[in-house]
């Protein structure tokens, strides 16, 4: 799902509906990444409208030897480790806390107790995801969430393919080991 080049090459030489294109085809993508990285929906919205802000206001130094897409997951993954670093410094921890009304959840056809069943798992796992470290959970997100492929894993994050790879396998089995003691509340 990558912008035609033309699309680019138009918002870098300043035209504005070129870019609004560009942010539509984008933004639920980068919130989402933006909400896994934060686990807070208002921290997460903020994130994403400040990664296209600094893209808009530096678009016209993107070079085409990466996709755009690569470019603008550099900035918000960039953005929201700095954010999280920041807010870990005033809180003193890197886990946040989250509330019910900040997870997401699909509530289409679901009783009331599968809702709460549903908001339950989802925000074990999410917890257990913010406590891994930044450097395995960026890349978990971005394969097992985002879907994205080790290679372009690997231009995001500018680390050898073989880094990412041990990088997912490591963050799976320590996910794993952080959910083991909580299974019971997950089936």
């Amino acid at each position: 799902m990558e912008p035609n080049k033309e699309l680019v090459e138009k918002a870098k030489s300043g035209d504005e509906e070129a870019f609004s294109l560009l942010f539509e085809q984008y933004k639920d993508r980068i919130y989402s990444l933006c909400l896994r990285m934060t686990g807070n929906r208002e921290d997460a919205g903020d994130m994403c409208q400040e990664t296209f802000i600094k893209a808009f206001k530096s678009i016209e130094k993107f070079r085409s030897h990466s996709s755009f897409s690569t470019w603008i997951y550099r900035i918000a993954i960039n953005h929201t480790k700095d954010f999280i670093r920041s807010k870990a410094r005033k809180r003193g921890s890197p886990v946040h806390a989250l509330s019910e009304s900040r997870l997401l959840i699909d509530e289409a056809n679901i009783s009331p107790q599968e809702h709460a069943l549903k908001t339950e798992r989802v925000k074990i796992v999410q917890q257990a995801l913010l406590e891994l470290p930044e450097n395995m959970r960026t890349p978990l997100i971005l394969f097992e969430i985002e879907n994205l492929e080790y290679r372009e894993i690997s231009r995001i994050l500018r680390l050898p393919v073989g880094t990412v790879k041990s990088r997912i396998f490591r963050a799976k089995i320590a996910l794993g080991e952080i959910l083991e003691p909580l299974r019971e509340h997950l089936e």
